[in-house]
Order: structure tokens, then sequence, then C-alpha cells
């Protein structure tokens, strides 16, 4: 991903990058876990991203689904797919 795709926006203080759900998880409490992969982002993406991993900082989140193909189209800038990690832990059966 280039750095003009993954950008923060001081003007309104968004932040705006391309990424794949890679897991959804539901929590014990009722909640949901969402993690997502990044391509490579800009250095001031990062940084936002780490400010906004504090106590009392929640992240009002816009999701717009589209296709890898459609992405690219567009801006050449779609996340590829990921190849399948094995777990350390994972038996030779499983």
């Amino acid at each position: 991903m280039s750095e003009q795709a993954a950008e923060y926006y001081p003007s309104d203080g968004s932040i705006r990058f391309a990424a794949v759900v890679y897991k959804v998880q539901t929590l014990v409490d009722g909640g949901v876990r969402l993690t997502l992969d990044l391509d490579a982002c800009g250095p001031d993406t990062i940084v936002k991203l780490f400010a906004a991993k504090q106590p009392g900082v929640i992240l009002e989140l816009a999701a717009l689904a589209v296709s890898i193909e459609k992405q690219q189209e567009n801006n050449n800038n779609a996340v590829p797919e990921r190849a399948e990690r094995k777990s350390r832990w994972q038996t030779a059966e499983g």
C-alpha cells in the first residue's frame, strides 16, 4: 500500500487505510474483537493508530467493502491475500 492510500487527515482527524478482515471473535462479555491486516502504512498513520491505543480513546469506524480487483483498478493499493499461517503449537495431525 502506498503512503498516499494510508494517510492521516489532520483537517478532520480521520485516518484512512485499506485492510483485510483477518479475524472476528466474540468475547465472553458479549463484545466483539476485530483483527485487521494492513499492508505498509505511512508513518503518520501508524503514529495515529498507536496514539488511539490508550485508555479512554475509542475509534468511530466506517468501512466500505470493495473487491480486490476494483481496489486495484482504482489505485493499485489493494492488500494482497495472506498465506495461511500455521501455529508453531499445531500438531502433525492438525
